[in-house]
């Protein structure tokens, strides 16, 4: 499911990429680029904290790392904000990317299994 995802979201980031390039500017396309980075990363990090907290089967250090992530996220995306000029269209659809990704790769999955 991770690489059926990854293709897919890679797709939209250079499809939506050329878009903003082209028509909202370069400012719109590096803010698009962070939000699908940070969308990306969140993703993964929180993918392996399941599969380690099913694992492992502590909660508690789950409940944990889950909180450390959002504040990480919450510092990373502050900092943008503070040293970067914004366009929040661009970042919205770079963090919504991967949102929009799940199913589509979900669908594909479970019709390749049947």
């Amino acid at each position: 499911m991770n690489k059926i995802l990854l293709i897919i979201s890679l797709i939209f980031l250079v499809i939506l990429y050329t878009v903003f390039k082209i028509f909202k500017g370069s400012i719109a396309a590096e803010n698009f680029l962070f939000g699908w980075t940070v969308a990306m990363l969140n993703y993964y990090g929180l993918t392996n904290k399941i599969k380690g907290s099913f694992e492992s089967g502590y909660v508690k250090a789950f409940v944990f790392n889950s909180q450390f992530r959002l504040l990480l996220t919450a510092a990373i995306m502050i900092l943008w904000f503070k040293f970067y000029k914004i366009d929040l269209v661009g970042l919205l659809v770079g963090l919504s990317v991967v949102a929009v990704c799940l199913p589509i790769g979900a669908i594909i999955a479970v019709r390749r299994n049947s």
